[in-house]
């Protein structure tokens, strides 16, 4: 079942010599409880993408569907509501209010919305965010990481349709980052939480079910890694292992390229952090793929 579907959807500034197209016919859908990962270079049109289908930027053309619902079919004042209890935003600079408490900006959509907290549901966040025991800390008494944990619980606090997290981690160091992107994951697993997720790292991208590259305004490529609820296929734990997640993240933030044989194929990839060395990991999936189904052939 698709929970969002975008059509045609363009972004143009400017005009006749100075147009510059942001998003230039960009077509797809999510389905519900997905983790997708939407890469590419700066300038390649990720981020405006994602501030369309978090409603927060108008598009020059084409649509968004929610639910099945036109979104931009709404009214402003329309657009802002529906946007709060919707939506989940997760910023990579946080944009938490300084003189709110951790607790006070998680359950801002709801406060903002006059609706009533659900403490069970607010009170497990704090407790799975690891910040129990700072519900009452303001901002500016929280590390980067331990802010970043209170705007991905502000995005849950709703249980909203849609999680949209721009650069989660790109302000973050390396534990940080994986601890984030292993709270989204849990999200999605957990409650069933349908995310997207900007990023240029291939190696949080591959933490996702399914990456979407953007190059040019356009969509370069579009590979699934995993089937929604049905866990880690086969050739995604091949690309985990190979990935190596945890053990590169741990080096120092200098760019490093690894290559890692993989035993029962013999196959070889390169584990940059260049966001094109995507596409040899699709390539690497796509031996997986081969291999899968040859295997069975021959069952």
């Amino acid at each position: 079942m698709e929970i969002v579907r975008v059509e045609n959807l363009k972004k143009i500034y400017g005009d006749d010599e100075n147009e510059v197209r942001a998003l230039n016919g960009v077509s797809f859908s999510v389905e519900k409880g997905d983790f997708v990962a939407i890469t590419g270079s700066s300038g390649s049109g990720k981020s405006t993408l994602l501030h369309l289908m978090g409603l927060v930027d108008t598009p020059t053309s084409g649509k968004v569907f929610i639910n099945g619902e036109d979104v931009y079919t709404k009214k402003e004042d329309e657009l802002a509501i529906y946007r709060r209890r919707q939506i989940g935003l997760i910023y990579q600079f946080y944009n938490l209010i300084p003189t709110l408490s951790v607790q006070e900006n998680m359950t801002l959509p709801v406060l903002m919305d006059r609706g009533t907290i659900n403490k069970e549901r607010m009170n497990e966040l704090l407790e799975q965010l690891g910040l129990t025991d700072r519900r009452k800390h303001l901002p500016n008494q929280l590390s980067g990481g331990q802010q970043q944990r209170v705007s991905i619980g502000r995005a849950l606090i709703n249980s909203p349709a849609l999680v949209l997290a721009d650069e989660p981690t790109g302000n973050l160091d390396t534990k940080n980052s994986r601890e984030v992107v292993e709270l989204l994951k849990y999200a999605n697993q957990k409650y069933g939480q349908t995310i997207v997720m900007i990023t240029h790292d291939e190696d949080i991208a591959l933490q996702a079910n399914r990456i979407i590259t953007i190059r040019d305004g356009k969509i370069a490529s579009d590979s699934r890694i995993r089937e929604v609820g049905h866990g880690v296929s086969n050739r995604a734990k091949a690309v985990e292992e190979n990935s190596n997640f945890a053990e590169k993240n741990e080096r120092s933030g200098k760019e490093k390229t690894d290559e890692i044989a993989d035993k029962s194929n013999g196959v070889k990839f390169s584990t940059g952090k260049s966001v094109e060395s995507v596409d040899k990991n699709r390539e690497f999936v796509e031996k997986i793929e081969k291999n899968e189904n040859t295997d069975k052939e021959s069952k």
